[in-house]
């Protein structure tokens, strides 16, 4: 519970929100369902307007990377691979330095249907939606994108690994390995690396 519980600053939070859309003020704040490393929050302006603002759980990953990586990856998405995403309006992966006391992201509230209707879909239908990630404007996304982020995910990864500084498991992966816990070594996770690079291209 402790990796999973933050402490911030919620008027702060909605105090930013509310300024980052050029609101007067927000009214109302919804706390959406937990996930695993995220608290996430819809924030409904007096003009009627709404935003999502997220903010990481300890165990979401190394503090300011993992906030700056999301950033980066939606914009990714949005702008390279034109993907509807809902766009970044302010983030700060700085909790030490700003009035919310945690890093936070205020984003687009995506338009669109409940996750909920995902369990009303056949198995046909569930291939087609997960199929449109790869749709854009009835065209392909091109292989070669996608191909340079799946190799940019794994520059940062080298980096660390390389340096000795491999994380410690997590509770999740150990609930999976039991006690046969696979410990990775350098060696061993820059073979998985090297591995994962040379079959990329043919995965895409």
């Amino acid at each position: 519970m402790a990796q999973r519980t933050v402490r911030f600053k919620m008027d702060e939070l909605a105090r930013v929100a509310a300024a980052t859309v050029g609101a007067f003020r927000c009214v109302h704040v919804e706390k959406c369902p937990d996930g695993l490393y995220n608290k996430a929050y819809i924030f409904r302006m007096d003009d009627g307007r709404e935003v999502i603002g997220k903010v990481p759980n300890p165990n979401a990953g190394p503090p300011h990377y993992t906030t700056a990586s999301e950033v980066a990856t939606i914009e990714f998405m949005r702008t390279v691979l034109s993907t509807p995403t809902p766009k970044v309006l302010a983030w700060d992966s700085r909790a030490e330095r700003n009035a919310v006391g945690a890093e936070y992201i205020i984003m687009e509230k995506a338009e669109g249907v409940g996750a909920k209707v995902w369990e009303t879909l056949g198995g046909a239908e569930k291939v087609k939606a997960s199929s449109m990630m790869y749709l854009v404007k009835g065209g392909l996304f091109s292989a070669r994108p996608l191909e340079e982020f799946g190799t940019m995910m794994v520059g940062n990864d080298w980096d660390v690994t390389e340096a000795h500084q491999l994380p410690a498991p997590t509770k999740q992966w150990v609930m999976l390995t039991g006690p046969r816990l696979y410990q990775p070594t350098p060696p061993k996770k820059l073979w998985a690396i090297n591995a994962y690079l040379e079959v990329l291209e043919h995965i895409f």
